[in-house]
């Protein structure tokens, strides 16, 4: 009896069409993963920013977050009134942006581009402009500690959820 060595062209051909098919899924899963980096970033950093604005109120030691050229980090004022770097992973680390996103312009208590955002006892109103590769996005902090996420197309989201409204 003789053995068949190697495949048959129908077993060549079904592996041919799984893996056209699977490079034409992982480009375009690829393609659209950038799109989606950038607004996971933002959402990491709304929920950044909300739990900077909780834990320097419950712990009574203010935040300092400082915007850098592709990038934050955090600082902690001590007992002596220095600001010292604060590093606490996961959430307080210093963070690059993906490339595609750059700071726009911040806001605070009606003061056009400090260069850094306090939280204290009391969370600051503020509105950061990052601009992503697909139009101006903004963080808009309100008193309460909550952040809201504005990105142009979407709705507009919070840690309570997503609200199709303006934030109040």
């Amino acid at each position: 009896m003789l053995r068949q060595q190697g495949f048959t062209l129908i077993e060549v051909l079904v592996v041919m069409v799984i893996v056209g098919v699977m490079s034409t899924v992982l480009t375009l899963t690829i393609g659209s993963f950038s799109e989606r980096s950038d607004e996971s970033e933002l959402q990491r950093l709304r929920v950044v920013l909300e739990a900077c604005a909780e834990r320097a109120s419950v712990r009574g030691q203010p935040i300092r977050v400082e915007f850098f050229t592709g990038g934050y980090r955090f600082s902690v004022l001590d007992l002596e009134d220095k600001w010292q770097p604060l590093f606490d992973p996961p959430l307080f680390t210093e963070r690059l942006l993906p490339a595609e996103l750059t700071w726009v312009g911040l806001t605070v208590f009606g003061q056009r581009n400090p260069a850094r955002l306090e939280f204290g006892s009391r969370p600051p109103d503020f509105a950061l402009r990052v601009g992503p590769a697909n139009g101006e996005a903004r963080l808009l902090g309100k008193a309460n500690g909550e952040v809201f996420l504005e990105i142009p197309g979407n709705l507009t989201v919070s840690a309570a959820g997503t609200t199709a409204g303006e934030p109040g």
